[in-house]
């Protein structure tokens, strides 16, 4: 369509993602929180926490193929509020961290078919490796970190991407001349 080669259209992809800086505010209220594996042979594990109130999302990429507990107290430490209401699954790497952080928790068990408490983080996965395959294809470990970044922007700031004037206006700041 746009007469355009893959390489130049992957490379102006990667120049609007390099304006998006990374959203690390802490979530607050009530947020469910899983974990997901990304980036194929070789990839990662990422937490991620969606508040049900803001509908806002956080990601932490894992440093293994599987969560550690001090992989959910770094997600807890850098992107939850204490006193909040966190919704997991069965997950043995919560309880503790929770209690650590003073928050209240609650958790479905997935092998009982239970899933109320955890029904959107589960749903965002499924956004998540959706606009991945319709946008990028695949995930490579080099990119994930930056597509996490985009999807998080894409899903919890909708109003950046109603067209390439509004991106524009949103991510690059003025320049003053001297």
């Amino acid at each position: 369509m746009t007469h355009l080669s893959e390489k130049a259209i992957r490379h102006w992809y990667d120049a609007c993602r390099d304006q998006l800086i990374r959203i690390d505010t802490k979530l607050k209220g009530k947020i469910q929180v899983d974990e997901v594996y990304l980036g194929g042979w070789g990839g990662r594990v990422v937490i991620a926490g969606k508040s049900l109130d803001t509908k806002e999302v956080r990601f932490h990429i894992c440093m293994g193929d599987r969560p550690t507990q001090i992989d959910s107290y770094l997600f807890f430490y850098k992107y939850i509020t204490e006193h909040s209401y966190i919704f997991t699954d069965s997950s043995p790497i919560y309880p503790k961290v929770c209690k650590h952080f003073s928050c209240f928790h609650h958790q479905d068990t997935h092998a009982q078919f239970e899933f109320s408490k955890t029904s959107q983080i589960e749903g965002l996965f499924g956004n998540l490796r959706t606009f991945v395959r319709r946008t990028y294809h695949h995930i490579t470990l080099l990119k994930l970190p930056e597509y996490l970044v985009e999807f998080q922007y894409r899903f919890s700031r909708k109003k950046y991407f109603t067209s390439v004037e509004q991106f524009l206006l949103f991510t690059i700041s003025s320049v003053t001349s001297g």
